[in-house]
């Protein structure tokens, strides 16, 4: 009896879903309007952003991603969702958010999975001060000292064969991003190994994507243990040495001197859990998001050997003998090397599918006149926007020069379409952090080293070995390099 009650509500759930919904008139496949579960599949292998971009192909702009879900990839439409304006003022963040903090020991919310827009800005304003203009100028030594540690300890290993640049990158993001995160780095650059909490984050990330599907049933499992949870237990303590050094006055001025309200700027101090949460936040968000693109980068200009001679190039002529460190000339005087680092943004975003938002009660009307009721999941896909050829011509092939000129004739530019970052007011706070990360990585490993792909490294499978798990998951990418015979190459 209880089987067929079961069928019963099941079948009677899924006629509502197709045929009575409010969201029925959106075109989209059949199995994304009955449920969720069948997205999990789909995310543990990695290839949400590539169903999605398929997908959109075949139904339009908008289409029906779940029983109360909608996707988009009308590039007109990012201020409506997540403007600080408008509809997307009154929007709040989706449910998987909640997964994010239900999956944790602290069920507290860090500074992306707040839901309101008031409790964003106020936390948003926290963390302002830790990362304006002139606390990420203190920042700039310790970012230059890792890149030069980094090219030393690449230069020793010249003579042992390929090197993982992916690798390398990783253990110099998250080192950088511990030291300005904690005043102390992970020291996976000085040892060549992934430390033990990381190990941990990264097997951990791989399931955050796919349980978001049904964020419900972490409720059931929230007291076994998980990769997540131990990493966080590191987290903790390391955060509250953190505190205990602060208060003492011993530690230099670090993003999280501005966190804990030691400065007077600042003026605000948030609990204990809520800063354990920003500070997970801050190690995976600061670290992933900027090391994948700077190794992808260095992919690209090595794929496309013209590329990296060319930048090579622009350093020396900009930098002569001297190091490349300085941050503002890279920025405003090498924009082949920025060209280089937008275009892997485009390609490869480091988080390629949308973030998700619930529509206000009333609703809201697109751009392209679609409305989408109250109480809707909706959320816009990066990827697909961004390999669109409505918005850039050739959208799968490599071209840097797109960012350093206007559009020719019969050329596609839409800068509104690239979103590599966010949007709006809960876009990326360290977008400037991870631009002066990825200028100065690049800059000083080609005025270091010539350097190519290993031989027979196959770059098309490389490139469809790509994953999103939330964030970018790739293959190693083993790539030999040999010293150039200049006196400023290794310190």
């Amino acid at each position: 009896m209880a089987g067929i009650w079961s069928i019963t509500i099941t079948l009677s759930m899924f006629i509502y879903r197709i045929f009575f919904h409010r969201l029925r008139k959106i075109p989209g496949p059949t199995w994304m309007a009955l449920s969720k579960w069948f997205m999990i599949r789909t995310d543990l292998k990695g290839q949400r952003p590539y169903m999605f971009q398929d997908l959109h192909k075949k139904y339009g702009d908008v289409i029906r991603a779940g029983p109360r879900e909608v996707s988009v990839i009308d590039p007109n439409a990012l201020s409506t969702i997540y403007g600080a304006n408008g509809p997307g003022s009154r929007c709040t963040r989706g449910p998987w958010y909640d997964f994010t903090v239900e999956s944790t020991k602290m069920r507290a919310r860090n500074l992306q999975t707040v839901r309101t827009m008031p409790e964003h800005n106020a936390r948003r304003k926290i963390w302002d001060a830790g990362f304006s203009m002139k606390a990420i100028k203190g920042y700039e030594a310790n970012i230059l000292d890792n890149v030069n540690l980094t090219i030393e300890q690449i230069s020793k290993r010249e003579k042992e064969g390929s090197i993982d640049i992916g690798q390398w990158c990783s253990w110099f993001g998250f080192d950088v991003m511990g030291e300005l995160g904690f005043g102390r780095g992970f020291d996976m650059i000085k040892t060549g190994k992934t430390a033990h909490a990381i190990e941990l984050l990264e097997s951990g990330v791989i399931l955050i994507m796919a349980s978001g599907n049904v964020p419900y049933i972490m409720s059931l499992f929230a007291g076994l243990p998980n990769p997540i949870t131990v990493f966080e237990g590191w987290i903790i303590e390391t955060l509250e040495k953190r505190v205990k050094e602060g208060s003492s006055g011993c530690v230099e001025r670090d993003v999280f001197s501005h966190l804990l309200g030691e400065e007077k700027a600042t003026g605000q101090k948030a609990s204990f859990p809520m800063l354990s949460a920003d500070a997970g936040l801050l190690v995976v968000a600061g670290s992933d998001t900027s090391s994948n693109a700077m190794a992808v980068t260095l992919f690209n200009m090595l794929a496309h050997e013209e590329y990296y001679k060319r930048v090579q190039q622009e350093v020396e002529d900009v930098f002569g003998d001297h190091l490349a460190d300085d941050l503002e000339k890279l920025n405003k005087d090498c924009p082949l090397l920025n060209g280089c680092i937008n275009e892997t943004l485009r390609l490869w975003p480091p988080v390629a599918s949308g973030l998700q938002r619930v529509t206000p009660h009333e609703g809201m009307t697109l751009p392209n006149g679609t409305y989408i009721p109250g109480n809707t999941i909706i959320s816009t896909q990066t990827y697909a926007m961004h390999r669109d050829p409505r918005n850039f011509s050739n959208p799968d092939d490599f071209i840097p020069e797109r960012w350093l000129r206007k559009p020719g004739k019969g050329e596609i530019f839409n800068s509104k379409a690239f979103a590599a970052f966010g949007y709006g007011p809960t876009g990326c706070i360290g977008k400037n952090v991870a631009y002066h990360e990825m200028r100065a990585f690049v800059a000083r490993f080609v005025q270091t080293f010539d350097a190519n792909l290993e031989s027979g490294f196959d770059v098309k499978k490389f490139k469809n070995s790509i994953k999103d798990c939330f964030v970018m998951v790739k293959p190693p990418i083993p790539v030999r390099v040999k010293t150039r015979s200049t006196s400023f190459a290794i310190l």
